[in-house]
């Protein structure tokens, strides 16, 4: 063993001659696509701000030049890149709650969080009310009536609860903001980084207000096809470590108001 290494270490000094460099990673595409009507994620044509995960995935490719995303321009609701993940249409999507519904038909990554989504609710500006935790919002009977986006996690967490009032038939954020703001409902249940992104946007400051108690907290996590090799996952956890231990992921959350 001592005589190779001497052989090698020679071999490095006599011109001409180089030590063996390290063998280059293969290749790896993975298909993926963006969340529908989620600004705070997915925002590709404002390139300032173009969303913390294209900016997560951006850098991941940055670091590892032989890994590629295809699929960003497809915009999907989350119902359906849940499917598209159980039914291996997409590798991997950036990113989910890992919830009990969802862990029975997709995988996720281990290692770091990409960031936690704290559950809070907006509510009209003119209302008084307070809410500071799920008794509350029991307490209020049908004047709590609480909006939820289908197909969410919150939606799924607010649904095993017993004594809410709950309409979870809404499609997307923008269709429970402009319930709210007609009194269609009394509180808008969802993640308080993206109820203030969708205020923000909308310029509803002045219209709706987010309450600061906050119900619950989630990990948002890289989901996987159950199909998606373990050499393939063990890269993307190691490019999300790299990516944590430099400081930018923690970053990025600050940027996005996800800290």
């Amino acid at each position: 063993m001592q005589r190779r290494a001497l052989c090698l270490a020679s071999a490095a000094l006599i011109p001409g001659v180089l030590p063996a460099e390290p063998r280059a990673k293969p290749l790896l595409v993975l298909r993926t696509a963006s969340q529908a009507a989620l600004p705070l994620k997915f925002d590709r044509l404002n390139r300032s701000r173009p969303g913390i995960c294209i900016e997560i995935i951006e850098r991941l490719e940055a670091n590892d030049l032989q890994l590629r995303f295809r699929g960003l321009e497809r915009d999907l609701p989350l119902k359906r890149v849940v499917q598209a993940l159980s039914t291996e249409e997409i590798d991997v999507f950036f990113s989910l709650i890992p919830t009990d519904e969802r862990r029975r038909l997709v995988d996720f990554l281990e290692g770091p969080p990409l960031y936690v989504s704290r559950h809070q609710v907006a509510v009209r500006a003119d209302d008084p009310v307070q809410v500071n935790s799920l008794d509350d919002l029991r307490a209020l009977g049908p004047d709590g009536l609480v909006l939820t986006t289908h197909g969410t996690a919150y939606s799924e967490y607010l649904g095993q609860q017993t004594g809410i009032a709950l309409y979870p038939q809404a499609l997307n954020n923008d269709q429970n903001l402009r319930m709210l703001l007609l009194g269609r409902g009394r509180f808008f249940y969802h993640a308080g980084s993206s109820l203030r992104e969708h205020i923000e946007r909308n310029g509803l400051g002045a219209q709706l207000r987010i309450l600061p108690a906050v119900f619950k907290v989630d990990e948002q996590r890289v989901a996987c096809s159950r199909a998606l090799p373990v050499a393939a996952r063990s890269r993307l956890v190691l490019g999300l470590q790299s990516l944590a231990a430099s400081g930018e992921l923690q970053r990025l959350r600050e940027r996005y108001g996800v800290a």
